[in-house]
C-alpha cells in the first residue's frame, strides 16, 4: 500500500507547460499594474502632440447657407419698383488661417508636456522593473519548490529502501523489530513530506501564472535557468552601482523630469507678463445665391491679413501669485529627487549586502552538503556491516535532507538577490523599455 502511495506522488503530473526564466520576464510586462502605467505614459505622449499642434498653423473652412423670413414691412422703392422684403437667402464661404508668432506660455507648455511624458515613461520603466523582479522571485519560488519536491521524493525512496533492508535483517534474525518499525515510521514521515510539497508546487504555479497574466489553472514547470549551474560573479562596487542607477533607474529619470516640468511651469506662469503676437489671413465670400458664392470666384471676394498683439498688462496680481506657486512646485520636485536618490542609494547598499551574504552562505552550504553526504555514506556502510542501527542512518539522512533543501533555497536566494540589485540599479529589464 505504501509503495503505491509513493508511486502516486512521484507519478508525472497532467499535461504541463515548461516555461523559462526569459519567458517569465518577458510576460511579466503583461502584469496589470505595468500595463496600466504604460497606458498612462502613452496618454502623456499624445499630450505632447496636442500641445505641439497649437503652435502649427491653424486653418478653418466654413460654409454657410441661411434663409431669413421677416414680417410684412412698409414698401420701399428700388429703381422705380416697389419691393417688400419678406424672404432673403444668404450663402457664405470663409477660410481663416492663423499662426502663433510669439506666445511664451504655449511654447513652455509644450516643453512641460515633454518633461511630463519623460516622467511618465520613467515611472512606467520603474514599474516594469518591479514587475520583472517579482516575476523572477515567483519563478524561483516555483523552481525551488520543484527541486525540493524531487529531493523529498528521493528521500522517501531511500527511506523505503532502508525500511526494506531493516525488515529483511529482522526476519533473518540479524536485526531488531524496533529498527524495522522505526524505519517504517521514517518512511511514512518522508512520504508525507513529499505529498505536502506537491501542494506547495501547485500554489507556486498559480502565483506565477497570475503574475504573468496566464490562466492560473495552467501547470507551469520552471525550466532550469542557465545561471543555476554557472559560477556566480561577485557583486559590483557600491559607487559603480550607484553611477549606473543614476543613468538607468526609471524612478530617478521620472523625478528628474518632474524638475524640468516644474521649471517649464514657472515660464508658463511668467508668460502673463509677455505680450502675445499672432498672424492671421482671412478669405470671405457672401452672396444671396449659391452660384455666386461657391462657383463665381471673381465676385464678392474679400481678402484680409493682419497681426494681433495682446498684452494682459494687469490681471489683478494673479500672475505673481501663480509664479510663486510654480516656484514652490519646483522646490518640491527638487526635494523629491534628492530623497529618491537617497532611497535608491539605500536600496543598492541593502541589495549589495544581501547578495554578498547569500553568496557567503552558498559557499558554506555547498561544503556542508558534501560533508553531510560523506556522513550518510559512512553510517550506511556501518549499517550494512551491522555496526550501527537505523537511527544512526536516519539521523544522517535528515542531515543530508536539511543540507540539500538549505542549499537549494540559498542558491535561489542568490539569484533573487542579484535580480533585486539589478532592479535597484535599473538594469533588470536588460534594455527593454515601455
Amino acid at each position: 500500500m505504501t509503495g503505491l502511495l509513493l508511486s502516486l506522488v512521484v507519478a508525472a503530473a497532467p499535461t504541463s507547460t515548461p516555461i523559462t526564466l526569459e519567458e517569465v520576464r518577458k510576460e511579466a510586462r503583461n502584469n496589470l499594474a505595468a500595463v496600466t502605467q504604460e497606458l498612462t505614459w502613452r496618454q502623456a505622449y499624445e499630450q505632447v502632440a496636442i500641445n505641439r499642434g497649437v503652435l502649427f498653423p491653424q486653418a478653418q473652412l466654413g460654409l454657410g447657407a441661411a434663409r431669413r423670413w421677416s414680417s410684412e414691412a412698409n414698401p420701399y422703392v428700388v429703381n422705380g419698383q416697389v419691393l417688400v422684403a419678406t424672404v432673403a437667402n444668404t450663402f457664405s464661404l470663409q477660410l481663416f488661417i492663423s499662426q502663433v508668432l510669439v506666445d511664451v506660455g504655449k511654447w513652455y507648455t509644450l516643453a512641460q508636456s515633454g518633461a511630463q511624458e519623460t516622467a511618465a515613461k520613467g515611472q512606467a520603466e520603474d514599474l516594469m522593473e518591479a514587475s520583472d523582479l517579482e516575476a523572477v522571485r515567483r519563478f524561483y519560488v516555483l523552481y525551488t519548490a520543484q527541486k525540493s519536491l524531487a529531493v523529498l521524493e528521493e528521500t522517501a525512496r531511500k527511506s523505503k529502501e532502508l525500511w526494506d533492508r531493516a525488515a529483511a535483517l529482522y526476519e533473518a534474525g540479524r536485526g531488531t523489530q524496533g529498527d524495522a518499525l522505526a524505519a517504517q515510521v521514517n518512511y511514512g514521515t518522508d512520504l508525507n513530506n513529499a505529498i505536502q510539497q506537491r501542494q506547495v508546487v501547485i500554489q507556486a504555479q498559480a502565483d506565477l501564472a497570475s503574475w504573468i497574466a496566464r490562466d492560473e489553472t495552467e501547470q507551469l514547470v520552471a525550466v532550469e535557468p542557465a545561471a543555476w549551474t554557472q559560477p556566480t560573479p561577485p557583486p559590483p562596487a557600491f559607487d559603480a552601482a550607484l553611477d549606473v542607477a543614476r543613468k538607468e533607474r526609471g524612478i530617478l529619470k521620472a523625478t528628474l523630469a518632474q524638475i524640468d516640468a516644474a521649471k517649464a511651469g514657472i515660464w508658463i506662469n511668467n508668460a502673463g507678463y509677455i505680450p502675445r503676437l499672432n498672424f492671421y489671413a482671412q478669405y470671405n465670400r457672401q452672396s444671396n445665391t449659391a452660384d455666386e458664392t461657391f462657383f463665381q470666384f471673381n465676385k464678392n471676394s474679400i481678402w484680409q491679413t493682419g497681426l494681433t498683439l495682446t498684452w494682459n498688462f494687469f490681471d489683478g496680481l494673479s500672475t505673481p501669485a501663480t509664479v510663486r506657486q510654480a516656484e514652490w512646485i519646483l522646490a518640491s520636485a527638487k526635494v523629491t529627487y534628492a530623497q529618491t536618490e537617497r532611497d535608491v542609494a539605500g536600496q543598492i547598499r541593502t541589495a549589495l549586502s544581501a547578495l554578498a551574504q547569500q553568496l557567503e552562505a552558498l559557499g558554506v552550504l555547498t561544503d556542508n552538503r558534501v560533508t553531510a553526504l560523506k556522513n550518510l555514506e559512512y553510517f550506511q556502510e556501518r549499517f550494512k556491516a551491522g555496526a550501527s542501527n537505523t537511527l544512526d542512518v536516519r539521523d544522517a539522512q535528515v542531515k543530508v535532507l536539511s543540507a540539500e533543501l538549505s542549499l537549494l533555497q540559498t542558491r535561489a536566494n542568490v539569484e533573487v538577490a542579484r535580480a533585486n540589485l539589478e532592479r535597484a540599479m535599473g538594469t533588470i529589464a536588460n534594455g527593454a523599455k515601455p
